[in-house]
């Protein structure tokens, strides 16, 4: 696609479903993003990908299960995807639902958010991530001025001002002052 290889991820595992749901939430996460973007700046390849430190979770693991839960609201957001739903209800991650019944996972766009940013906090806390990685990884990318400096600096960040406009404010918290207001959403999804 574009000119690059798209390599497929598959799980040999007892619960493939589970952990590929899991290794969803972890590889999008920004923890992981931060830790590819200490190993590449421009383009990821499939031995990078190999090389990236995935936490191994026991399925029984109560993380594990909120994150695969989490992702799992982001992805069925159609009919079609009731079959995925109710396949991980009977492992006991959500409640099954009628497949003449609404769509069980997330469609608006607040609560979306909300529950990006859950999984996002859990996975960095899962890899002792705090608040000052979060702001160096942004600050850094500003600085470096890379190819991905584009969609910060879309916001008004400088090399000049951005380790004012982003800084950490406590061990878990990130501020970000923006030069004018945007919608939230499109300031998540830039990140």
């Amino acid at each position: 696609i574009a000119g690059d290889k798209v390599p497929t991820v598959l799980m040999r595992s007892p619960n493939p479903t589970a952990d590929l749901l899991l290794w969803l939430a972890i590889a999008n996460s920004f923890t992981m993003d931060f830790l590819v973007r200490m190993k590449v700046s421009l383009k990821m390849a499939l031995t990078i990908l190999d090389s990236l430190p995935f936490l191994r979770l026991s399925p029984d693991d109560a993380r594990a299960k909120r994150l695969t839960a989490a992702a799992l609201r982001l992805v069925c957001t159609g009919p079609e995807m009731i079959g995925l739903w109710n396949l991980m209800a009977a492992q006991g991650l959500v409640s099954e639902v009628s497949l003449e019944g609404p769509v069980p996972g997330i469609i608006d766009a607040e609560q979306r958010q909300n529950a990006i940013a859950e999984i996002e906090a859990e996975v960095a806390i899962l890899y002792g991530l705090t608040a000052e990685d979060v702001a160096y990884s942004l600050q850094r990318a500003v600085l470096l001025d890379k190819t991905p400096a584009f969609i910060l600096t879309q916001f008004g960040f400088t090399k000049d001002n951005v380790k004012d406009k982003i800084r950490a404010v406590d061990g878990k918290s990130v501020v970000l002052l923006i030069d004018k207001p945007y919608a939230p959403t499109f300031v998540l999804n830039c990140l």
